[in-house]
């Protein structure tokens, strides 16, 4: 942790809170939250980053190499 608050110029202990709140919200079996892709798109849409009408954001990710749910 030392190396990434160096690196990220915050101190040790912010950077394990950082750690901490982050990691909660990974998914624990790989696969993609369609909802949190909807929230990037609307992101980058708000920011002009992207034309609303052009963004799919399907072309983003795959989840082929997923194993298949039973």
């Amino acid at each position: 942790m030392p190396i990434a608050a160096k690196v990220m110029g915050y101190t040790p202990r912010v950077a394990e809170r950082m750690y901490d709140t982050l990691m909660m919200k990974f998914s624990t079996d790989g696969k993609f939250n369609p909802q949190a892709f909807d929230t990037l798109r609307e992101s980058f849409v708000h920011m002009k980053t992207l034309d609303p009408a052009s963004v799919d954001m399907s072309k983003f990710y795959t989840q082929k190499f997923l194993p298949k749910s039973a």
